[in-house]
Parts: C-alpha cells; structure tokens; sequence
C-alpha cells in the first residue's frame, strides 16, 4: 500500500500541476523546485507512511513516527561517512572538470536562502523510504536487496518531474540520475541499519547530495544575484 499511495500521491501532484499549471501561475507562480504542488509530491513518501501507519496502528504510530529523527545514536566511526564523503565525492568531482576553485553564487550570502529546499525537500522524504518502507522490507529481503527495490521505486517515481520545466529535474538526464538513485539507496540503506533506525542520519546525508553549496561540477558557472535581490 505504501508505493501505491506515494505514487498516487505524488503523481496525482505533478500530473495537475502539469495540466493545469497555467490556472494555478496567477496565484503560485510558474512551476518550480519551490512550488507548493511540487512540494506535495515531494512529500508524497511521508504522506503514504503516515497513512499506512495510521491504518495500522492509529495515532501511537503516526506521533512515534517523526521521533526517529532525534536519534542520533550511531558507531562514531561511522559517522564521518554522512559528514565528510559527500563533500569529499563533490570536490574531488569539481577536481576533475577543473571547477574546483569555483564557487557557486556570487555573492556568497545567496546560498543561504537556497539552503531552506535542499534542508526541506528531499530529506523529508526519508522520513517515507527509510523511515517505513525500508524496515517494512527487510522483513522480506536482505540489506542489499532492499535498497534496490527502493532504488528502482525511487527512480520510477521521478520521471513527472522531469516533464515540468522549471523544475531542478527538467535539466538532468534520467538515466544517470537512476543510477544515482540506485547509488544512494544503497549508501542509505547501511547509514540506516547501524544508527538503529535513525531517520536523521540519512536524512542528513540526503541533505549533504542536495546542498547547493559545492563548486559546479560541470560548466553551469556561478549563479549570480538579479537586482531583484539587491
């Protein structure tokens, strides 16, 4: 029930704002990484989970659900992995194309605002796919086993986002960005077993593959303040 909710949830989303963005741009601007419905079917996964949980066992469930991202318990050796690897995979990406010295907005301050989604949109989808359906899985199926099948949801729950221009997604290549979800389910899958079920620490990591803040690993270049802004 929880895939079939997450995929009702979030496509039905971006399927009206597809059909019929033109009527809500008045009121919500055009379609982006920041508009409301795209935030709905960012949020689809936790939607689902807080659903099933309630049919399954009632509010007790929905309230404990949430609590698992102040746990933050995990072997300290682990710890550098969802801190460091990250930032150390994107500089050493940036080395290669020769971007490294770059950093990406000008002036630095601009990345602070642009902090808040990548702090309030992915991550918050861990609180479905790691949250719930992974422990959900691994009922069934071994660790690796489980991050692909969440890999393969993952992947396949994107494609509408790559149909809306304006969105982070209408730039990137499917293809890569599935193998990337496959990549990260599995990094995640460990993060979650050995912090006992911790939301925070893949959460976090999430965050750390969303943040903005890293020199362009391509030729993108800075993004520079509009006068709007000044």
């Amino acid at each position: 029930m929880f895939f079939a909710l997450t995929f009702l949830f979030g496509w039905g989303a971006l399927a009206s704002l597809i059909a019929f963005g033109g009527l809500m741009e008045p009121v919500f601007g055009p379609p982006s990484g920041t508009h409301p419905v795209f935030v709905l079917a960012v949020y689809s996964p936790e939607f689902a989970a807080l659903y099933v949980l309630w049919r399954e066992g009632g509010l007790r469930d929905v309230r404990s659900h949430p609590r698992r991202l102040i746990l933050w318990r995990m072997p300290a050796g682990w710890w550098w992995f969802p801190l460091l690897a990250m930032p150390a995979g994107k500089y050493v990406s940036a080395l290669l194309n020769g971007t490294a010295g770059e950093f990406p907005f000008s002036p630095w301050s601009m990345v602070l605002p642009a902090l808040i989604p990548a702090l309030l949109l992915g991550p918050i989808e861990e609180l479905g796919w790691r949250g719930y359906a992974q422990p959900m899985l691994q009922r069934r199926f071994n660790p690796l086993v489980t991050s692909l099948v969440l890999g393969f949801f993952w992947g396949l729950w994107h494609p509408p986002a790559f149909l809306l221009s304006g969105t982070p997604q209408s730039a990137w290549p499917f293809g890569p960005f599935t193998l990337g979800a496959f990549a990260l389910s599995v990094i995640m899958t460990p993060l979650f077993n050995v912090s006992r079920g911790s939301i925070l620490i893949p959460a976090l990591f999430r965050f750390q593959a969303n943040i903005p803040a890293y020199p362009p690993r391509g030729s993108r270049g800075r993004t520079t303040c509009s006068p709007s802004w000044q």
